[in-house]
């Protein structure tokens, strides 16, 4: 009963933020990615979290990691745990090091952070929360990159034949590029899902440098530098991200109208890296609805249902 309850109001939460492309408080968000791990070119990289309760009661913070590169499965356990003071902040230096130490010191994953109140006051807790991902090398001089917590998962998801638009990759001696991609198919859903992408890498005129498809393991997240993409160089361009039409949930003219039936769902992003000072930039891909618009519109009903 109880994970019932969760994934309903899991799904109503997602669901009321269907239409909202903005960050919002919410008693629900999503870390895209946290890291733990050494990169390339002597980087260091790990992540801080900091949580502000906008509630006039005290919180219960429940926090879940899901690991790259593995078939995940969520059933409203979380491992970690903080305790928020009415109107408190807590800074969580090293999240990962320090609330899932389980996990080791070379992994990257999503981070899924969820606020209860035991007392019962405040039904529907509200938390502003962001974090930061850094290069830690040198402690005496980190660079970092912001990456935003997602409060309206469902502004920022792609389904159907919507895509992910990631604008400025760069890929040479001064700059890489890292494409990351969320599978959250089966957030709301006890049976795991795996999902087919298909990239598509364009050059500075927009002409097609490279395709590919990736499949990534359920409640998961994969992150690929260009060269793994099969693209060694390249001044600048951009990156669609999309559902493969050959995985079995493609649904072309599917709009979605009920979060509890989500189907195949993603989050896509990149990380660009200065070689020579190891900073970043970190973007959400911009999701792009245009193919939606070859699709009928019953009579008195919603369109593509």
């Amino acid at each position: 009963m109880r994970q019932k309850v969760f994934f309903l109001t899991l799904s109503l939460t997602l669901a009321s933020a269907l239409p909202v492309l903005a960050q919002l408080v919410g008693n629900v968000h999503l870390i895209p990615v946290v890291a733990k791990n050494r990169g390339q070119v002597g980087t260091d990289w790990v992540s801080d979290v900091a949580i502000s309760s906008l509630s006039g009661s005290p919180l219960a913070i429940q926090l879940r990691f899901f690991k790259e590169k593995t078939d995940n499965q969520f059933n409203t356990t979380y491992s970690g745990h903080l305790n928020l003071t009415d109107g408190g902040t807590e800074l969580v230096s090293d999240v990962l090091g320090s609330l899932f130490p389980q996990v080791g010191n070379n992994t990257k994953g999503f981070l899924l952070i969820m606020a209860a109140d035991p007392s019962g006051i405040d039904p529907e807790p509200r938390l502003a929360v962001t974090s930061r991902t850094y290069n830690n090398a040198d402690p005496n001089r980190t660079y970092g990159q912001t990456v935003p917590s997602v409060s309206s998962p469902l502004g920022y998801m792609v389904w159907g034949a919507g895509k992910a638009v990631l604008a400025g990759v760069r890929q040479d001696s001064r700059f890489r590029t890292n494409i990351g991609v969320v599978n959250l198919s089966s957030l709301l859903s006890p049976n795991p899902v795996r999902l087919k992408v298909k990239l598509r890498i364009l050059g500075p005129g927009g002409t097609l440098i490279r395709e590919v498809t990736r499949e990534i393991e359920a409640l998961s997240l994969q992150q690929w530098g260009l060269p793994e993409l099969g693209v060694s160089s390249l001044a600048a361009g951009q990156v669609e991200v999309s559902v493969d039409p050959a995985d079995p949930l493609y649904q072309r003219c599917q709009i979605r109208r009920d979060a509890r039936d989500l189907g195949a769902l993603f989050l896509a992003y990149y990380s660009k890296v200065d070689n020579t000072t190891g900073d970043a930039e970190f973007a959400l891909g911009q999701v792009d609805w245009s193919e939606y618009m070859g699709c009928p519109e019953p009579p008195g009903g919603d369109p593509c249902k």
